[in-house]
């Protein structure tokens, strides 16, 4: 035990990531996505995405699977779209860092997604999918897994607040994503580790326009993985009117009731 808590500590310290998921348990990430933007009805979406790890070789294999879904806002076409493509199991191959590194019948996965856009968009928004390159397609399908994992914020520890630049998604139409200016900082929570990002500053476009972005997640150091993940964003107008409203939580639940007890904070 002490030997493993020594590994555990200079692996911290020099800041390499952390990933030891329970392997064969049963995880459910919980999203919930409340969005609102002035002239535009609200947009409310609630999903679940089970999640198994397994050993595989020197990685891990997970599968991921669609636990529910709810979409009040009837235009959410890429939520519906999603939902639809994890009807089926994604599987993924991950390196001992908790990277993903593959998917499985990727071209299949990817085939069902573009298929999902196009029944609920059309054309105009399944074309661009299914002409992206290999790496990207990558990229979009590591996200559904990604959320849930925190190894490199693991390795890194506890740290004090440092500057950091944020990107702002734009409101005004052909404008480019504006970068704000902010901290992030780390601190121990009893055995957890809650990491803490805040940024405000203005857009550009339209003129006077600002945002600010408020994120806090806290996460399992042990595992590397996600407990739970706060985020708040607010755009305002040069009047102080708000713009666009958006709150997203994620939380992880292990379905073992020991696991359960054991991660409480």
């Amino acid at each position: 035990m002490i030997a493993e808590w020594l590994v555990t500590a200079l692996l911290v310290q020099a800041g390499t990531p952390v990933f030891a998921p329970p392997p064969g348990v049963v995880l459910t990430l919980d999203i919930d996505h409340r969005q609102t933007e002035a002239g535009k009805p609200e947009k409310h979406y609630r999903s679940a995405r089970r999640i198994v790890f397994e050993r595989d070789g020197p990685g891990w294999r997970a599968t991921l699977t669609h636990g529910g879904a709810s979409v009040d806002a009837p235009g959410d076409a890429f939520a519906r779209a999603m939902a639809a493509t994890l009807a089926q199991p994604i599987v993924y191959r991950l390196d001992a860092a908790g990277t993903v590194t593959s998917v499985d019948s990727i071209d299949a996965v990817w085939a069902r997604f573009v298929a999902a856009m196009r029944t609920t968009v059309g054309e105009r928004a399944a074309a661009p999918l299914e002409a992206l390159p290999a790496a990207a397609r990558l990229g979009m399908l590591r996200g559904l897994i990604g959320d849930a994992i925190e190894a490199r914020a693991a390795g890194e520890g506890p740290f004090p607040a440092e500057p950091i630049d944020l990107p702002a998604a734009p409101i005004a139409a052909g404008a480019k994503p504006a970068m704000l200016p902010g901290t992030r900082m780390a601190t121990r929570l009893g055995d957890r580790l809650e990491i803490t990002l805040k940024a405000a500053g203005p857009l550009g476009q339209p003129a006077g326009a600002t945002s600010s972005i408020e994120r806090t997640t806290r996460i399992d150091p042990a595992t590397g993985l996600l407990d739970v993940r706060r985020e708040r964003v607010v755009t305002r107008l040069a009047d102080g009117t708000v713009a666009l409203s958006r709150d997203m939580t994620s939380t992880l639940r292990y379905s073992n009731t020991r696991q359960e007890t054991r991660r409480e904070p």
